[in-house]
């Protein structure tokens, strides 16, 4: 049986592959599961092995618990199609969120002395790169009806919403 489990998890993967997915952490994830299924002796999946093998790592974060879970599950409902013995973990167990770090945000205090500390650079290369030209600073716009700021190719302008200027659209 788990020899069927193996081809299983490879026409799984296959499948997934051909619509478009790359799953090379995942497909690493479920040859992993299914070498703990062999080397256990369990045939099928089951919602308790599924879970023994998500948390097996101890002390990882839950995130990597709810992950394993995940390919166990996915790779499960894959399965029960064709295996009725096949039981899918149900998706409340193990629901961790990754969640995101703040970002942190700089004042204008504090871009000012980055900016000037990146000037202050040995090489005059560098420190120039650093500094903001002309061309990267947005024009104004001359505040008649139709005119925006668009941004173009090579920056933020201030061009009138009708085109170019010329003799008739100053």
């Amino acid at each position: 049986m788990t020899g069927t489990l193996r081809q299983a998890a490879a026409g799984y993967l296959q499948t997934r592959r051909s619509l478009g997915y790359q799953l090379q952490a995942h497909g690493q994830l479920l040859n992993s599961y299914i070498a703990d299924l062999e080397a256990s002796g369990q045939g099928t999946v089951t919602a308790a092995n599924a879970v023994a093998w998500a948390t097996r790592p101890a002390g990882t974060s839950a995130v990597w618990h709810a992950r394993r879970l995940s390919v166990a599950r996915c790779f499960a409902r894959y399965l029960s199609a064709t295996d009725p013995s096949c039981q899918v973990p149900p998706a409340w167990l193990l629901p961790a969120r990754y969640s995101r770090v703040a970002p942190y945000i700089y004042t204008q205090q504090q871009i000012s002395a980055l900016v000037h500390a990146a000037g202050t650079l040995g090489s005059p290369l560098p420190a120039a790169s650093c500094q903001p030209t002309r061309t990267q600073m947005p024009r104004r716009a001359t505040g008649k009806a139709g005119d925006q700021v668009k941004p173009t190719r090579r920056g933020i302008t201030g061009r009138s919403a009708y085109g170019p200027k010329s003799a008739s659209n100053p």
